[in-house]
C-alpha cells in the first residue's frame, strides 16, 4: 500500500473514531473542534490538517502543546511544529502530578534553580518524604541501606509491600520523574564546561559553567526532552545510585 493510501485509511479511521465524515469537518463549530483537540493524539490531528485548514489554527496548538506536554514555550516555528516535536520524543507531560501533589514542572524547576548538588539534594528529600508516608521509614532505611529498595520493586519481588503500597510505588517511581532526576543528574555530574570558554588570563582560572549553574544557560527542557526519547533502561542506567535506585 502507498504512503498515500495509508494516509487516507488513517485519516478514515480517525473520521470513524469521530463519527464524522469528510464533509462533517467543513461544518465543525468552534467548540467542536476544541474537543477534538482534546480527544485526539497529536499525530491524529496533524493527519486531520491535511483534510481541512481549521485544524492549522495556531491558538488551538498552543493549547494542545500545554495540554498534552505543559510546554509553555515554541520549540519550533510554529506551536503545530512544536506539538509534532514533543509528539516524535514521547515528550512528559509537566502538568501531572506526581504522589506528593506537585507538578513535574514544580519539581523540575525547584531542582533546576538550584546550584550544584542542591538540585539532586532536594529530589532526594522530596523521594525519601513520599517513601516514608507509603512504606515507613524503617523499611525504607533497610532497603535502602541494603541497596535494593528500587531492585525489589523492579524485580517483582513484592511480598514486603501491600497492594495499596504497589499502586502509590507505580506513582513514586514513575516514567516522568525517572526523566526529571535524569535531567538534574546530567547537569550536576557531567563535564559541565559548555560554552567551553575558560578565562585562562585575567582575574579568573575558571569557566563560565563554574560561575552559573547549567540551566541558567540551557534550558532543562532540553534535556527532559532528550531522556523522554530514550529508553528505559538508558534513563535508569542515567540515575542508577539515587536513592537505592
Amino acid at each position: 500500500m502507498s504512503s498515500e493510501l495509508k494516509h487516507s485509511a488513517f485519516v478514515n479511521e480517525i473520521l470513524q473514531k469521530l463519527r464524522l465524515k469528510r464533509q462533517d469537518l467543513t461544518n465543525l463549530s468552534s467548540s467542536q473542534i476544541q474537543s477534538i483537540f482534546e480527544d485526539l493524539t497529536v499525530k491524529e490531528i496533524l493527519s486531520l490538517c491535511d483534510v481541512n485548514e481549521k485544524f492549522k489554527k495556531e491558538s488551538l496548538w498552543k493549547d494542545k502543546v500545554f495540554n498534552d506536554y505543559g510546554v509553555k514555550e515554541k520549540f519550533g516555528d510554529s506551536w503545530k511544529e512544536t506539538a509534532k516535536n514533543m509528539e516524535e520524543v514521547n515528550m512528559i507531560n509537566l502538568n501531572k502530578r506526581w504522589v506528593n501533589g506537585h507538578t513535574y514542572e514544580k519539581i523540575l524547576n525547584d531542582a533546576s534553580e538550584m546550584k550544584e548538588d542542591d538540585g539532586l539534594e532536594y529530589l532526594s528529600e522530596i523521594y525519601f518524604d513520599v517513601l516514608d508516608e507509603v512504606i515507613g521509614k524503617k523499611l525504607r532505611m533497610e532497603l535502602y541501606e541494603a541497596e535494593d529498595l528500587f531492585q525489589w520493586y523492579n524485580r517483582g519481588i513484592l511480598y514486603k509491600f501491600s497492594a495499596e503500597q504497589l499502586e502509590k510505588l507505580d506513582i513514586i517511581y514513575s516514567r516522568e520523574i525517572n526523566i526529571i532526576i535524569a535531567t538534574i543528574t546530567s547537569a550536576t555530574i557531567s563535564d559541565r564546561t559548555l560554552p567551553s570558554i575558560s578565562f585562562d588570563e585575567g582575574l579568573h582560572d575558571k569557566s563560565v559553567m563554574e560561575i552559573f549553574p547549567l540551566f541558567y544557560i540551557i534550558d532543562p527542557i532540553f534535556y527532559v526532552m532528550q531522556f523522554s526519547a530514550t529508553s528505559e533502561s538508558e534513563v535508569l542506567t542515567t540515575i542508577s545510585g539515587f536513592c537505592g535506585y
